[in-house]
């Protein structure tokens, strides 16, 4: 019992940490392209 409970922690902890990793990347590209389409409209507004 004990052995299955600890196979199951050591395989499943790493894909959840890899899973937040990822979340948080995704949201950081998120806000980067928002701040680019934002940047990009006040050029065309410029011109």
């Amino acid at each position: 019992m004990r052995d299955t409970v600890w196979s199951i922690l050591l395989t499943q902890v790493p894909i959840a940490i890899a899973c937040f990793l990822v979340a948080r990347e995704l949201r950081g590209i998120k806000t980067a392209l928002e701040k680019i389409a934002t940047l990009t409209e006040k050029l065309g507004k410029k011109e």
